[in-house]
């Protein structure tokens, strides 16, 4: 006994040492030394010119210079998106792997697979947003005899099985707001989806489809290429102040409606590194050279991750029912 007492005692110098060595590991591992390497921002959408994109390189570059990391931009694309997501929802919760992301993949997407391959609300920590768009546009190429709504439903019933239009995937927020369209009006207006959003809006530009809708045509309005007939949200845009929201046209304000550029971490990270990375995610979205740049696409604006989930939870309770009751699950 008083053999193992003195080496008991022998060793609690050593025991000591090593507990001392333990406790800034287990308080780097909380955040406190965050970030010591580069951070990945997984971007679900390919590289080039859209909101997405751009939106991720200003933030990535911004966030390198506060947080005196680098943070690369990774574009993984595939599967609308989901590939991106379930990457980043099995990646370690370190604060390492962020992903950005709107409402289809949040509160859409996983909505259309037979087993939801995550829970937004369960399987991610919010960071916040950096920007949030305004209701989405209804556009038709100039070429058709179409300026309203009601031109629109005319034009539409009177070719039948004729007209479509084109959105960057099933289930995304341009297709549900044309399949309510859709139901409402009683049309019968068919769907093309494509790649991207810049490939549709190309095609409704060439007559390739006649309707497409997205929140990022300013441009293309302005220029001609394509006409606005009506825009999605609660109030008209400042840019178009001559075209009607749906609401306005007893359609409810919920169709076209907005959607936001998100920035998720897996479920699990400490609160310290949240909390680090929404305060920064906050700074950049004040910044008035980043709204500028933003402005074409978008209101740079910050919401925090308790509203951003109250956002998500409503989305999800609208959205599921509606590609439910249009036969879109299980694609």
């Amino acid at each position: 006994m008083k053999m193992n007492t003195t080496r008991l005692q022998r060793a609690l110098p050593l025991l000591a040492l090593i507990l001392s060595m333990l406790v800034p590991v287990a308080a780097g591992a909380q955040g406190s030394d965050y970030p010591n390497r580069p951070v990945k921002l997984v971007v679900p959408f390919a590289a080039g010119g859209s909101a997405f994109d751009i939106g991720a390189r200003v933030l990535a570059d911004k966030w390198s210079q506060a947080l005196g990391q680098p943070v690369l931009v990774e574009n993984r694309t595939g599967a609308g998106g989901l590939i991106a997501m379930q990457s980043v929802m099995r990646a370690a919760p370190d604060g390492y792997t962020l992903v950005t992301f709107n409402a289809d993949l949040m509160s859409i997407i996983p909505s259309l697979q037979k087993t939801p391959p995550y829970d937004p609300l369960k399987d991610f920590a919010f960071v916040g947003t950096l920007m949030r768009f305004s209701g989405m546009i209804l556009a038709v190429n100039p070429k058709l005899p179409v300026r309203t709504i009601e031109d629109l439903v005319r034009v539409a019933r009177a070719s039948p099985n004729a007209l479509n239009y084109g959105t960057y995937g099933i289930g995304s927020l341009p297709h549900l707001g044309f399949e309510a369209l859709n139901a409402k009006l009683g049309l019968n207006l068919a769907h093309v989806p494509y790649k991207g959003g810049a490939a549709s809006f190309q095609a409704a530009m060439v007559g390739e489809v006649q309707f497409v809708a997205g929140g990022s045509l300013l441009d293309l309005v302005r220029d001609g290429r394509l006409r606005a007939i009506a825009v999605g949200g609660p109030r008209r845009l400042s840019q178009l102040p001559e075209t009607p929201t749906f609401a306005e046209l007893g359609l409810g304000d919920e169709m076209f409606g907005t959607s936001y550029f998100g920035i998720a971490a897996p479920a699990g990270t400490p609160q310290a590194i949240i909390d680090r990375l929404g305060a920064e995610l906050k700074k950049v979205s004040a910044m008035p050279d980043v709204a500028e740049r933003l402005s074409k696409f978008a209101e740079a604006t910050y919401i925090p991750p308790a509203e951003m989930s109250s956002m998500i939870r409503r989305d999800v309770n609208f959205f599921v029912p509606l590609v439910k009751s249009l036969g879109l699950a299980n694609q």
